[in-house]
């Protein structure tokens, strides 16, 4: 599949963007791990998984794959308000099956979508 972490991360940065919204990028690995937040009102994990399904001579068939997109943003307890913390604030997933020569525009479109979600979302939220 050619559509890099890097590409989905780079993608979700500027939806961001044109949103108003600074991002620092998180660790997909620990999406609590909010050290990027230091200057930034959210943080973005974005990953993407593949598997690749086989036939019975070993030959690629299929291509199963996850999209996921979240944001972290600091956040006061309402217990305690002198406490911020991180806290995921949004997230979307997208997962399908395609063939191989058909991933990179599946990932593209699962993209777009969690993408019009999240600005949507943002939206509706932000209203003036």
């Amino acid at each position: 599949p050619s559509l890099s972490q890097q590409d989905v991360e780079n993608i979700v940065s500027i939806k961001l963007r044109e949103l108003g919204l600074r991002a620092a990028r998180l660790d997909a690995r620990d999406p609590h791990d909010a050290r990027g937040l230091a200057d930034a009102r959210v943080a973005i994990g974005a990953d993407a998984q593949f598997a690749a399904l086989t036939g019975d001579k070993g030959d690629t068939l299929m291509f199963s794959y996850s999209l996921t997109v979240g944001i972290v943003a600091k956040v006061k307890l309402a217990r305690d308000p002198k406490i911020t913390v991180p806290a995921i604030v949004w997230l979307a997933e997208r997962s399908g099956v395609a063939e191989s020569e058909t991933v990179p525009n599946k990932l593209r479109e699962a993209l777009e979508s969690i993408l019009l979600e999240l600005s949507n979302d943002y939206q509706a939220a932000n209203e003036k």
